[in-house]
């Protein structure tokens, strides 16, 4: 059986050097979201070990493993699930390796007790534990540890059913074509509930790691953030699950130990089948990126942007503010055509408010959230230092800008979120972690700030091309643009260039949202 909500998170950091830190981010939240359907089936409680073999495009690029035991917790009989994932990609010619662990205590209805996740990469780590209490109708998470642990409170919504995995969920069901079910599982890159319907759509067979046919059940599983394919035997262990990025295709076969760890043995149930004379690039940022006929000559100064996007498969991805500016022209069923302008005039330092800011709807984006360590004693030295006695807004905003892009180093081998603390305290990573970063230290300079993700213009394969990133944006009377990670000081110029196209905006975990766009954006421009 494969194990699948835990192994998928090795994708959740940011390793794009300049241009793509979101996409690896993206790519584990799409991950994760499904993950719940390649978890161990709901069987009697016995010690079991499963192994997994993870493929991009024909081409293994990780294992899973995961071990089911009875256990006790509070004095009850309960099921401890363990599991460990090893993934290595390319990301723009960088190589980048995560390790996933993760613990998840059940009752013996499969309902979540507790979970804790560890994810590693390159000398950086992530720590979250989450406690279920069914009682009070809620989840408490702890992101972090120690001093710069966060904690936010996820509700349950009334009547949710919430499971481990969906294979539990399917425990003592009786598989048929047209069964349907939901559940709702914890996605820790989003710290929400997400929400998994699943249908049993026919049957078929598929090829076993030996080559041999197996009849199995196919299951779609529809989700926030995109959709995948599930194959399950009659009692409900899933043999292999697949997903699509655009180009790239994800598949997860069972097999045994030895092939899980061979990074040599294709399973026949995971090779790809490529379009005739196309082969997908094996860097995920190149393969995912969104290829324009147009090029556009100086991006980095480029003021005024008129595009069409396709594609795009919810209606809260259409974003308009003074900035961007969207319309909706295909109708309102998904997927979404969009009329879009960006324009990214500069303001004037005499058009900016003056510090303190201190509008109600405001308070939200100064304070302390899940990765913005904004009360830590370092980051408060360099803010207030670099803030001095300076009362203008937009001169700080600035200012902490050329800080954190001065002070960075472009790293594309950490695949792992971090918090601002910990970025500080390497002062390396990708465009989440320079974003992150910054937005800390401007809230602590008592400018709202908010991150954003979406796509930004470059040509780094050669051709015209839209790459996953984010920024940031701070309201200094307005919403103004920062981007810490592109800026180039020998440009001469303040503002955010217009081919930063939004989706997503808020606090960290709110970037994520944007990550349903991969593999379905088109991009015309006018």
């Amino acid at each position: 059986m494969l194990n699948g909500r835990n192994y998928c998170r090795y994708f959740r950091g940011h390793t794009m050097p300049l241009h793509t830190g979101l996409l690896i981010t993206a790519f584990g939240l799409m991950l994760c979201a499904a993950s719940p359907l390649l978890a161990h089936a709901a069987q009697p409680v016995t010690t079991k070990t499963d192994w997994t073999g993870i493929y991009m495009s024909g081409s293994k690029v990780g294992w899973a493993s995961e071990t089911t035991s009875p256990t006790t917790f509070n004095g009850k009989a309960a099921i401890k699930e363990t599991t460990r994932s090893v993934i290595k990609m390319t990301l723009l010619g960088t190589s980048v390796e995560t390790d996933e662990s993760s613990v998840t205590i059940s009752n013996l209805t499969h309902q979540p007790l507790t979970q804790t996740m560890n994810v590693s990469s390159n000398g950086s780590s992530i720590h979250l534990v989450a406690d279920y209490d069914y009682t009070q109708h809620k989840i408490v998470c702890h992101i972090g540890t120690g001093a710069e642990a966060t904690i936010k409170t996820v509700a349950i919504p009334p009547g949710a059913s919430l499971a481990g995995s969906v294979d539990f969920a399917v425990a003592g069901r009786k598989l048929t074509t047209g069964l349907t079910f939901d559940v709702y599982t914890l996605d820790p890159s989003t710290i929400t509930l997400q929400k998994v319907h699943s249908e049993v759509v026919g049957r078929e067979e598929i090829l076993d790691e030996a080559g041999h046919k197996t009849p199995v059940f196919k299951t779609r599983e529809t989700l926030q953030v995109g959709d995948s394919t599930v194959w399950m035997d009659a009692a409900g262990n899933t043999l292999k699950a697949e997903m699509a990025f655009g180009p790239l295709k994800l598949v997860m076969t069972s097999e045994s130990k030895a092939h899980a760890l061979n990074t040599s043995f294709v399973s026949p149930g995971a090779k790809s089948e490529s379009t005739p004379g196309y082969t997908p690039s094996r860097d995920m940022a190149v393969a995912t990126s969104v290829t324009t006929e147009k090029a556009i000559d100086d991006p980095r100064r480029l003021k005024e942007l008129s595009a069409v996007l396709s594609g795009i498969p919810d209606k809260r991805l259409v974003l308009s503010d003074e900035r961007q500016q969207e319309r909706i022209i295909s109708g309102d069923t998904p997927p979404l055509k969009v009329d879009v302008h960006v324009s990214a005039e500069a303001i004037t330092a005499s058009q900016a408010l003056t510090l303190p800011i201190t509008q109600p709807d405001m308070a939200k984006y100064l304070s302390r959230a899940a990765y913005l360590n904004t009360d830590s004693p370092a980051l408060k030295q360099v803010a207030l230092s670099v803030r001095g006695s300076e009362t203008n807004s937009y001169k700080v905003a600035l200012a902490l800008r050329d800080w954190v892009h001065q002070n960075m180093t472009p790293d594309a081998s950490i695949a792992v979120p971090r918090s601002a603390a910990d970025v500080f305290a390497r002062k390396r990573g990708v465009c989440r972690d320079y974003a992150t970063l910054y937005a800390a230290l401007a809230r602590i300079a008592g400018i709202p700030t908010r991150l954003c993700a979406g796509v930004v213009y470059a040509e780094l394969s050669g051709k015209p091309a839209f790459y996953y990133h984010a920024w940031a944006e701070c309201f200094v009377g307005k919403w103004v643009a920062i981007d810490p990670t592109l800026y180039d000081r020998t440009l001469g110029i303040d503002y955010t260039d217009a081919t930063h196209i939004k989706f997503a905006q808020g606090e960290v975990t709110e970037m994520y949202d944007a990550v349903s766009v991969i593999g379905k954006l088109q991009i015309e421009l006018k």
